[in-house]
């Protein structure tokens, strides 16, 4: 069995993952950076979880890991930012904020990793413990997955930080369209479960770009 991994990570995880006498090989994923009977692995620097948590990419990518895999989770390497003034504050809060989300909405494990090092012995004691299982030796091409117009709705919502798919349902039982979320106050809005005076600040701030 192989370690397939995505032609953008890092030389040096898979030199430490070969070291250890598993075989490589090198391949451009459709999701994930890593795979391995069945598993599907996202590596994310902190860095890099915290802009596409920002930019909202995250959310889309999960979705489709998730969509897609057997089993996956969420691998970050990195530490969290010290704290020095409010902006670190925020940007830790964001992060934390970010990987509760992944756990709870998406339902991904998420994993943390000091270092590139570190991770490369996670993966490979992974690989290791799966033992002689032959599933899905090769990664599976995404699928394609034809949505109701609901789904897309709901997924669309869920996208954005602080929302995820239960709310995004429960906001959508009380309004049928985007356009009419978007025409909703702040105050219709925290009448929804699970909605809080922030949450649906942000959610309009999202969709109408200003409130």
């Amino acid at each position: 069995m192989t370690v397939y991994i995505d032609i953008h990570e890092p030389d040096d995880i898979e030199r430490h993952i070969s070291s250890l006498g598993i075989k490589t090989e090198r391949t451009k994923l459709d999701v994930g950076d890593y795979y391995f009977y069945g598993i599907t692995i996202e590596r994310k620097t902190v860095h890099d979880l915290y802009n596409s948590i920002v930019s909202g990419r995250l959310w889309n990518q999960l979705f489709t890991l998730k969509d897609n895999s057997d089993r996956c989770l969420l691998l970050v390497t990195g530490e969290l930012p010290l704290i020095f003034s409010k902006e670190d504050i925020k940007r830790r809060n964001i992060i934390i904020g970010g990987i509760s989300s992944v756990m709870l909405s998406i339902q991904i494990p998420v994993v943390m990793i000091r270092s590139d090092m570190d991770a490369s012995y996670f993966i490979s004691q992974m690989y290791l413990s799966c033992g002689k299982d032959k599933s899905r030796e090769r990664p599976i091409p995404v699928k394609k997955k034809y949505e109701s117009i609901e789904e897309i709705r709901e997924n669309m919502l869920a996208c954005i930080p602080k929302i995820g798919i239960r709310n995004a349902k429960n906001i959508l039982k009380r309004y049928k369209t985007i356009r009419d979320v978007c025409n909703a106050s702040i105050e219709d809005l925290k009448k929804i479960e699970g909605i809080s005076n922030k949450r649906a600040y942000l959610l309009l701030k999202v969709l109408r770009e200003e409130v």
